[in-house]
């Protein structure tokens, strides 16, 4: 008895996966190696698309639903690895220089909040930002992302003094603006505001013709994905946002979802202070970004310190906030979870937890690396 015969085009399946395949290796940026090597990168590349569709255009419908089934897993596996290294080394936050709000309340009374300018001790910040962010990035290649506020537009200039001669990329982005105030605010009404809405709770407190957190959170929700769209269409090295400093909060509140009393519990940075999310690689690959701390230069080379947090602002936070993760997991039942600080959000308002237990969780999440 004869062995069946192959379905027709099937012994073409392995030299098709390896040409495609093939090809996929010229779709990831290489350094200059000369326009006679670059010509002939792209020769072979043209040539291997050419074989792959002319193997394809002799093929029947069954033997193109086969190809595909076997096919596409792989190349989708091979566009999430390519997509992954090619996503930027770092996300870099800035805060804007002292403003002349920052140095006298009464200035948002007779200017608008958007054409707020920074001081003489602002414009000296935003240059010593620009040398803290250039040490951190080297020659490497940035886009730039800013408020359109006039105070971020100015650091912004000041910050690319430290860029002179080197190209980089610019975007306006009127999601990162600061959160609305109201419009004119005089002093005396802005007192009693803000001490209403301590009582209301600072993040769901709506101010009056303005925004309330939630607001700004639900916008910058919406940035983070024309960010990562960004990121794969036109990658870079390096991306900088020069923005204020609750945005700088709860941007890393909406990409490792901290809670609300987590993110009330990270202090606001100081003016022009520079944190900086880096891309962390294991051994399995690409695992998100890492929030690395507030980027501090030295003659050596500079280190990243600790955000400050907690309320003596020297705190370390925790583990689980400074990796993006899936959900949180626990088992229902288990009371003592509760004392855990991924879960302290759970527990109830009339049972605080014991700082022994919450000592002992913390001493468990540092040596687990949770």
């Amino acid at each position: 008895e004869q062995p069946p015969m192959a379905p027709r085009g099937a012994w073409l399946l392995p030299t098709l996966v390896g040409a495609c395949l093939s090809s996929l290796t010229f779709l990831r940026p290489a350094a200059p190696r000369g326009v006679r090597r670059l010509r002939t990168a792209r020769a072979a590349e043209k040539d291997a698309v050419d074989a792959v569709l002319r193997t394809v255009s002799g093929m029947n419908s069954d033997d193109l639903e086969r190809l595909v089934e076997e096919l596409m897993p792989t190349l989708y596996r091979k566009k999430v690895a390519l997509r992954d290294r090619l996503r930027p080394r770092r996300i870099i936050l800035v805060r804007h220089g002292q403003s002349e709000g920052n140095k006298d309340s009464r200035a948002y009374e007779d200017i608008p909040d958007n054409q707020i300018q920074l001081t003489d001790l602002g414009l000296l910040q935003g240059e010593a930002a620009g040398a803290q962010i250039r040490t951190l990035v080297g020659n490497g290649t940035v886009r730039f992302f800013y408020s359109p506020y006039m105070r971020t537009r100015q650091t912004l200039q000041c910050v690319l003094k430290a860029f002179e001669g080197q190209q980089v990329e610019m975007c306006a982005e009127p999601r990162l603006r600061e959160q609305d105030f109201g419009n004119f605010q005089d002093a005396e009404q802005m007192a009693k505001v803000y001490e209403e809405r301590q009582k209301f709770g600072r993040f769901y407190y709506r101010f009056p013709n303005g925004e309330a957190g939630t607001d700004v959170f639900d916008r910058v929700s919406d940035f983070w994905s024309t960010l990562l769209r960004s990121m794969d269409t036109s990658p870079v090295e390096n991306l900088v946002l020069v923005t204020h400093g609750l945005l700088m909060r709860i941007f890393c509140m909406v990409y490792f979802h901290w809670t609300v009393g987590e993110c009330e519990e990270v202090w606001n940075p100081s003016n022009c202070e520079v944190w900086a999310l880096e891309k962390a690689m294991a051994q399995g690959g690409y695992r998100g970004y890492r929030l690395a701390g507030r980027w501090r230069p030295s003659p050596l080379g500079g280190r990243f310190k600790e955000i400050r947090f907690g309320d003596k602002k020297n705190t370390p936070l925790w583990n689980h906030m400074k990796c993006r993760r899936g959900p949180r997991v626990l088992t229902p039942g288990d009371r003592s979870i509760l004392d855990d600080p991924m879960f302290t959000h759970l527990q109830p308002p009339d049972q605080p937890v014991a700082p022994v237990e919450k000592q002992r969780r913390r001493h468990h999440l540092e040596t687990c690396g949770l």
